[in-house]
């Protein structure tokens, strides 16, 4: 049988015109920093229990108070009233409506507020993009679909001493604070996600500088002993080197989670510089055989190169994409899986696709079994069932 049928028709009964709104992705970043500031100077005092959270990850009370003159962090309570547009991430009916407690900004090089996250838990350490959680239509990525990248900078009477690629946004700070260096960051370290806004942010620091600050990138601890990280900074590191960016990777002897990160180590004067493929031979064995062209199997203690994997069968009559409201993801995934094997799902990184998917039920698809299967689990979460 074909592999893709039409579907339109079975599709049309169930969706719905999303609502109109105005949409933040659309605005500029002046129009952007312009919103936020606002945001920002209505937003509660940080909580006691998050400053002392800030002041065991190396922050001073000083380094705390300067970061929210700022307006790179701020307190965030679920219910706080705010006048800003409800076009606003997190903002519903004039209420901060997402969870959390802790306001993370993603600055550019300049100093405009491109973006936020919030930490939603002190215990658990979970960071959260700016939404409206499942009843969300605002979109927070940047006009050019790219994730929010956070520029964090030392304060104003330290000389940066260095660039330094990290994973996190309150990392970020924690670093550009603790070792007096730029910090860049994409949460998850999804920098192949915001290529264009991370090359044209660099290319700015650079002019800036006169290109006199060396490019670190610093791995977290313990994702050499992660396939999907390790594949992760394997292509971070390649798209650097694509751009003509030069960088070396910091190694402090981070092979395990119970290592530290950048953000904890004491200070960079002991830290080995490697190149790329320095980096990729400290890796395992299973990621060696990725980078070599082999396939792995773990489970079945197989080989295969990758010109034996089984491939694709040519697809045609492919109808024209489709869009439709997020919120009726799952009902429009269902329905296309009636008459259909495939699903090409293109939203952007950080949408909650693979959210959507580990909430999903046998009963939502009319099957026995849901089997949810990631190359590069950047947003899987062990607290999601998978039927």
């Amino acid at each position: 049988p074909p592999i893709y049928r039409p579907y339109v028709e079975t599709i049309r009964p169930i969706l719905k015109q999303a609502p109109a709104s105005p949409a933040i992705g659309d605005w500029s970043i002046v129009e952007r920093n312009e919103h936020y500031r606002k945001l920002i100077a209505q937003l509660p005092p940080i909580a006691p229990k998050v400053r002392g959270d800030l002041i065991r990850r190396g922050l001073s009370d000083s380094e705390i108070a300067d970061l929210i003159d700022r307006g790179a962090i701020a307190g965030w309570r679920r219910g706080h009233r705010v006048k800003v547009s409800d076009a606003t991430p997190g903002v519903a009916n004039g209420c901060l409506s997402a969870a959390g407690e802790l306001f993370i900004a993603a600055h550019d090089p300049s100093g405009n507020v491109a973006g936020y996250q919030r930490k939603a838990d002190t215990t658990k350490g979970k960071y959260k993009w700016g939404s409206d959680g499942k009843n969300a239509i605002v979109d927070f990525h940047l006009p050019n679909g790219d994730l929010p990248v956070f520029v964090a900078t030392p304060p104003a009477d330290r000389a940066p001493q260095a660039i330094v690629l990290c994973d996190g946004a309150l990392k970020a700070w924690v670093t550009a604070y603790r070792h007096n260096v730029i910090a860049i960051a994409v949460p998850g370290a999804q920098f192949c996600s915001s290529t264009e806004t991370l090359i044209d942010y660099i290319s700015q620091i650079r002019d800036r500088y006169d290109d006199d600050l060396a490019h670190y990138y610093a791995p977290d601890a313990g994702d050499i002993s992660n396939i999907h990280t390790a594949r992760r900074n394997d292509a971070n590191l390649k798209m650097l080197a694509d751009s003509a960016i030069d960088v070396a990777v910091l190694w402090w002897g981070q092979r395990s989670k119970d290592d530290l990160d950048i953000d904890e180590i004491a200070d960079l004067s002991g830290v080995d510089r490697l190149n790329h493929d320095q980096f990729r031979a400290l890796h395992p064995l299973r990621c060696q055989r990725v980078w070599a062209g082999v396939a792995y199997r773990a489970g079945f203690q197989q080989i295969l190169k990758s010109d034996e994997l089984p491939k694709m069968p040519h697809q045609q009559n492919i109808p024209a994409p489709m869009a439709y409201d997020e919120r009726d993801r799952l009902k429009v995934w269902a329905a296309i899986a009636k008459n259909n094997r495939f699903i090409l799902v293109s939203d952007p990184c950080a949408m909650g696709k693979s959210r959507e998917v580990s909430l999903a039920t046998p009963d939502d698809f009319g099957v026995q079994r849901l089997i949810h299967i990631s190359a590069n689990a950047l947003t899987s979460d062990s607290e999601w069932d998978v039927h």
